[in-house]
């Protein structure tokens, strides 16, 4: 009797292998049929004794086809008999088809959402920026480090790197990451690699690399396949626009992608790289994603980097701000700076109430307690001074501030008050 196999499912693909008789199927683009049937796609290997794929065949099956199947049963087995192994490709075949109709009828299972079952918050990937099994987009104009960040974020959760200057916090076990890249070159991504290696002084990281050129959602069944292969557990989009299957500005364009990436499973999370729409370059408009509406909408975390004009031209210094956060309060911006040298990059984290431009983002009582910080006891003339702004303005955050006890009035100056 031949055993069973071990299964192995993601976005439509199905890897079945038989470890005995050393055979792999896997099986995609699976269709239903109005009377119950389908059809799919079934790619057999032969798993050599040092581990590789020895391609048998591939076809399209009718999985409920009698005829059919016994037809590409008797062609398998004079291409490898399998009797020494004491089964036969009939059984094979069977197996496939039961398991790819199983995957065609059920898709996932039936669950009960319930206060008597125990329940847990939401765990991170990368705390607190990448939330296990969900989307997070980052999103700004070209030239604020996207790409880079991105990168340096897959090799957290790779190592895992946990003094990663970046004040984020990966788990304790190696994880495996999937770059999928539709804009530069392996090359280009393996020097980008040993950059960031050689300027934090890492120890040797590995990242899968997956070159695209099909949107996504034209590509997810090997895309599955690649996730399978690698057991990877973050997938890294770069970037958002070539991976559509048509204009990101169509709402469902926007729906597809996400259905796409939702298909590689409940624990996968994606980090998605994408550009800001046209808005971005008015200081006054409010910045969002490149594309649909959608594209915030589905996406559980957003982040927006804004780019530092002043920074020099060795220097990309970035605000982080989060524009989106769906199950917990949104975080207050944060600094980075990546500095370039000729084989090396080197990430911080900085304040953004110390970058010229990008201060004027902040929040009033956010700019006063930098500043407060810097200089300890100050006037509030000084104070209106320091920071350029109106005495009218600057007032009420400062009584706000004294409320909540964040700061001290110190006969005519002002403090931050003593932490216990």
């Amino acid at each position: 009797m031949t055993p069973l196999p071990e299964v192995k499912a993601a976005a439509g693909t199905i890897e079945i292998t038989w470890m005995a008789e050393r055979i792999r199927a896997v099986v995609s683009r699976t269709h239903s049929s109005r009377d119950g049937g389908g059809t799919a796609e079934i790619a057999l290997y032969r798993i050599r004794e040092d581990g590789t794929m020895g391609h048998l065949e591939v076809c399209s099956l009718n999985l409920l086809s009698s005829p059919t199947k016994a037809s590409l049963a008797k062609k398998m087995e004079g291409i490898c008999n399998l009797e020494a192994m004491g089964t036969s490709w009939a059984t094979i075949i069977e197996q496939v088809a039961i398991l790819a109709l199983k995957h065609v009828r059920e898709g996932d299972p039936l669950q009960t959402l319930s206060t008597a079952s125990p329940a847990q918050p939401p765990s991170y990937l990368l705390e607190p920026l990448l939330q296990r099994g969900q989307h997070t987009v980052i999103f700004g104009l070209g030239g604020t480090g996207k790409s880079y960040l991105a990168m340096m974020l897959g090799i957290t959760v790779a190592l895992p790197y946990p003094e990663n200057h970046l004040g984020l916090w990966p788990g304790t076990t190696p994880t495996p990451v999937l770059y999928l890249d539709w804009e530069t070159s392996y090359d280009a991504l393996q020097w980008r690699l040993h950059k960031i290696r050689a300027g934090m002084q890492l120890e040797d990281v590995n990242l899968h690399y997956r070159r695209c050129a099909l949107p996504l959602a034209a590509d997810i069944e090997a895309v599955a396949s690649a996730v399978i292969k690698t057991g990877a557990k973050l997938v890294i989009v770069d970037s958002l626009g070539p991976a559509c299957d048509g204009s990101p500005l169509e709402a469902q364009v926007a729906l597809d992608f996400f259905r796409s990436l939702r298909m590689l499973g409940n624990d996968v999370t994606s980090l998605i790289v994408a550009h800001t729409a046209k808005n971005g370059n008015d200081p006054k408009a409010e910045k969002t994603i490149f594309g649909s509406a959608f594209f915030t909408n589905a996406a559980r975390k957003v982040y927006e980097l804004k780019g530092d004009p002043e920074a020099g031209d060795d220097t990309i210094q970035v605000a982080v701000f989060d524009r989106k956060s769906n199950d917990a309060a949104r975080a207050k911006p944060w600094g980075l700076t990546i500095a370039f040298e000729e084989d090396a990059v080197r990430f911080q984290r900085t304040e953004v109430a110390g970058m010229a431009q990008l201060s004027e983002n902040l929040s009033y009582p956010q700019r006063i307690a930098h500043h407060l910080k810097l200089h300890g006891k100050v006037s509030l003339d000084e104070l209106v001074d320091g920071l350029g702004l109106d005495k009218k303005a600057l007032a009420p955050a400062l009584s706000v501030m004294k409320a909540r006890g964040q700061v001290v009035k110190l006969g005519d100056c002002y403090a931050m008050a003593a932490i216990n």
